[in-house]
């Protein structure tokens, strides 16, 4: 009889945990703030990118961000030349950083393309 109970409240438990684990989503990596200076602060959402674009922790890290917030001192001129996020954003992977346009897709402030020069 004991051994019934006993058996009883493992598979309870370990039905619940299963119910649990499939209901609590997973608490992935925070949003990352990286500070703007004239477009606005930018916002990377870990999220987004490893779940609607199944990318994985180590397809950045270590190799093109530092596994610490804002530790990389990623610039835009750094970017402008492929680094950082435009290892991806080169314009075939995804959007491009350049041009001018695509400012806004990541800068919280909306930004004006800069006319071609005549």
């Amino acid at each position: 009889m004991k051994h019934s109970k006993l058996a009883a409240i493992v598979v309870a438990v370990a039905f619940l945990t299963l119910a649990l684990v499939s209901v609590i989503p997973a608490a992935g990596p925070k949003d990352v703030v990286y500070p703007g200076k004239t477009l606005g602060d930018v916002v990377f959402k870990h999220a987004f990118h490893s779940t609607e674009k199944k990318l994985s922790c180590k397809d950045c890290h270590p190799g093109i961000f530092k596994m610490k917030a804002n530790g990389s001192g990623m610039t835009m001129e750094a970017m402008n030349k492929g680094e950082f996020c435009a290892k991806c954003h080169d314009g075939t992977k995804a959007f491009g950083v350049l041009p001018q346009e695509n400012c806004a897709k990541c800068h919280a402030a909306k930004c004006e393309p800069t006319p071609a020069p005549q």
